[in-house]
């Protein structure tokens, strides 16, 4: 899919499942250098994520010394509610911007449970820097919407049931947002 400057993050957060699960499929797998040193503008597409608080975030990605040769590291950033057109503003806790819920970032291996997207890298939140309780199960899938836009990308949420069974949680957008130079959050 050739990018089209009149469909952007916008019109995508407003797709039903069955229009973002086609785009879904025909998307490419990012490159981690085009995610490193960012946070996305992230929007969840399920109806009850505004009620939850979580229909708005960011998402970061960084070079993490404590992942695998082939992952990079990320985390979650909590965010002010708001529509999709609204400025993202970012929540502070104790002074600081509130990153969270870190994940590593790798292409989907076709050896594991996860490896339902070949097209897409898997941002799988089983990692030590979580509490165990937080959050664990969620397997989500990345995917670039067009091949020619590093700034635009189609993710797909589900949630890990033990060893094999995978629940479909929700859609959601990412869009580049601000650049991250000071990494020392992850220390």
């Amino acid at each position: 899919m050739k990018s089209n400057p009149h469909y952007g993050y916008a019109e995508f957060c407003t797709l039903d499942n069955d229009a973002l699960a086609r785009i879904f499929l025909q998307g490419s797998r990012p490159d981690s250098k085009d995610l490193v040193g960012y946070e996305f503008d992230g929007f969840n597409t399920f109806d009850l994520t505004p009620i939850l608080g979580i229909r708005r975030f960011q998402k970061g990605f960084f070079e993490d010394p404590k992942v695998g040769a082939d992952e990079i590291g990320g985390y979650n950033v909590s965010i002010t509610p708001g529509g999709v057109s609204d400025p993202w503003v970012q929540v502070i806790k104790g002074g600081k911007v509130h990153r969270h819920s870190f994940f590593r970032v790798y292409p989907v291996r076709n050896d594991e449970v996860d490896d339902l997207y070949p097209n897409a890298v898997l941002i799988n939140y089983d990692t030590p820097r979580n509490p165990t309780w937080n959050p664990g199960p969620l397997r989500d899938y990345l995917v670039k919407i067009y091949p020619d836009n590093p700034d635009l990308y189609l993710g797909k949420a589900y949630a890990a049931l033990g060893p094999k069974w995978r629940l479909f949680v929700s859609y959601f957008l990412l869009k580049r947002g601000l650049k991250v130079e000071d990494y020392s959050f992850t220390e």
